[in-house]
């Protein structure tokens, strides 16, 4: 399994740095056990007949997979949170320079370092000691690019406050769903609106004007109409960003109506009955 954590450094020199965990299955084990509210052995043993029995078929051989575990198991994200959690208190707890700030989600991690760059430096090379099978790359800004990505926000250091803007990987294409899909009009309809609530990201009215643009460009080239893409923009512009962040209640509607699933194309043109 690999894991990445993005650190962010600001005062002195703005540095972060990323890292990528290859975890041996005894650690979270070990991590587990330390969890003292939880029925350990029992827990455990679930835990290692699940780490332990990812067998697949490739090219006509069978494999076992022994590091690890496998892409998309449902395991896998209390995995890497049991690990890192334990990876992390021992980390902080037994280095003699703290980070002043250091949030994590799940295996990604913002970090504020308020001393020397070479002390930066050492305390990398303490993290990558402390596990045989952890190797750490970092990613870090400087003095004089004071930006740093984390996730899908780009963070930016301006007259020493801290801005954000939205961050987009180099290798995203942008290649929304086409306007002339056959999917359900409700589904294209929502794409607009839910691709301009990730804008509120953004701190700034520049950086929101920049996005959205950008958002609009993208769209429309996907069949999109400018004038409803626009319509969509102002709306979420008048929601305040606070509010756009917050997590929705998911509601679930219950019916007693079966669905009806066909595999007729609704591009082609409608068959009426006649006598």
């Amino acid at each position: 399994m690999t894991s990445g954590v993005s650190i962010c450094i600001w005062r002195e020199n703005m540095l972060g740095y990323l890292f990528y965990l290859h975890i041996i299955y005894s650690s979270i084990l070990i991590a587990c056990r330390q969890d003292k509210a939880l029925p350990a052995e029992n827990i455990c043993g679930l835990i290692r007949m699940i780490l332990t029995m990812n067998n697949f078929s490739f090219n006509n051989e069978h494999y076992l997979q022994k590091h690890g575990t496998a892409m998309g198991a449902r395991m896998a994200p209390s995995y890497a949170n049991l690990f890192v959690g334990n990876f992390e208190q021992q980390a902080i707890d037994n280095s003699l320079l703290k980070p002043f700030i250091w949030w994590r989600f799940i295996d990604d991690i913002f970090m504020i370092w308020t001393h020397r760059e070479e002390h930066l430096k050492t305390f990398i090379r303490y993290l990558n000691a402390i596990h045989p099978s952890i190797k750490l790359t970092h990613e870090y800004s400087s003095s004089l690019h004071r930006t740093v990505p984390f996730s899908d926000v780009q963070v930016h250091l301006i007259n020493n406050h801290i801005q954000t803007d939205l961050h987009a990987k180099p290798t995203d294409k942008h290649q929304y769903l086409l306007k002339t899909s056959c999917h359900p009009n409700h589904t294209k309809n929502a794409i607009p609106f839910s691709l301009s609530l990730r804008i509120c990201i953004c701190s700034t009215d520049t950086f929101f004007d920049q996005r959205s643009r950008g958002l609009i460009e993208y769209l429309t080239k996907r069949g999109y109409s400018c004038t409803s893409l626009q319509r969509d923009a102002n709306r979420v512009r008048s929601i305040p960003s606070h509010a756009a962040l917050q997590p929705q209640e998911q509601i679930s509607a219950k019916t007693d109506r079966t669905p009806y699933v066909t595999s007729v194309n609704p591009a082609l043109r409608k068959i009426s009955l006649t006598n």
